[in-house]
């Protein structure tokens, strides 16, 4: 009977002329709605095939909810889901709980994004936030992205300010362990700066359940290669990008977009990335397919 309902619900629509769901077909039901699921901008064919899954009775629940936490694209698949029916309520009820928690998260995480953007203006400091301190505070809503950290670029003439402008809002440079900040030693400090194109992070405690400290990447050029000082143009042509009255500042667009998939092929070629199965996370292609469809 299973095997009727798949070649029914599913196998009908191969004929049709989608791209999206016609280059899916190959992966399995529950990673077939894993990709469609973490879209922006269902279309209405696409929708008809979801419901089509999910009544084939061919999810298996357990690999697709592990699948959508592992990539990180739970939020926006929890938006998605909940419209269809026949989903499995402990599935619902899982996603929601995160999406909750991820909403709480990222309100304190864009209080302190928004606080330092104002004191590096302030400071007519040249900077722009980057990734997900953009995504999260001015594209996606609460609760649908969640971000470990906050990325900045600053000048290298800017760069020792910048440190001590943060460590005066409390901020330290060094990891945080077994909820701790244990302060990085003055070789590492000199080492990150003279062999990387990021110092060193600077970590505040925050002490709230969802959002225990809020780490700041700084970046000083785009990448070890950053001969020609682009990351200098970049800084060059900045503006502030408003959501709810509250700003954050960061590159043109178009340099942003450039950024954005400069780091995803540098993540997606180190060893490390790539030994620890971070190489193609499914929500760094989400960013993208956010970013250029809004």
């Amino acid at each position: 009977m299973q095997g009727y309902l798949k070649h029914y619900y599913i196998g009908e629509l191969l004929s049709e002329k989608n791209n999206v769901i016609s280059k899916i077909q190959k992966f399995k039901p529950y990673e077939q709605m894993v990709l469609l699921c973490s879209r922006y901008d269902l279309k209405e064919d696409e929708k008809e095939y979801i419901q089509k899954l999910i009544f084939s009775f061919e999810i298996d629940w357990s690999n697709f909810l592990g699948t959508v936490l592992y990539n990180r694209v739970n939020g926006i698949v929890y938006n998605n889901i909940k419209q269809f029916e026949k989903v499995p309520v402990y599935v619902i009820y899982s996603l929601k709980i995160v999406y909750s928690e991820q909403e709480v998260r990222t309100k304190l995480h864009q209080e302190e994004i928004f606080k330092i953007n104002d004191i590096l203006d302030q400071e007519k400091i040249k900077f722009a936030f980057l990734k997900g301190s953009v995504l999260n505070s001015v594209f996606y809503k609460k609760g649908e992205r969640i971000s470990n950290d906050t990325d900045i670029m600053v000048s290298v003439e800017d760069l020792d300010r910048v440190v001590n402008i943060l460590k005066g809002e409390g901020y330290i440079q060094g990891r945080f362990e077994n909820g701790e900040i244990i302060p990085a030693m003055k070789k590492e400090i000199i080492f990150a700066r003279l062999n990387t194109y990021e110092i060193v992070p600077l970590i505040k405690k925050i002490n709230e359940r969802y959002f225990p400290v809020h780490e700041l990447d700084i970046n000083f050029r785009l990448g070890n290669d950053d001969v020609k000082g682009l990351s200098v143009e970049m800084l060059d042509n900045t503006f502030i990008l408003k959501n709810e009255g509250k700003g954050v500042r960061t590159m043109s667009l178009e340099n942003f977009l450039l950024f954005l998939c400069v780091h995803h092929y540098r993540e997606a070629t180190m060893i490390y990335k790539i030994v620890t199965g971070d190489d193609f996370t499914l929500y760094k292609y989400m960013d993208v397919h956010f970013f250029i469809t809004q």
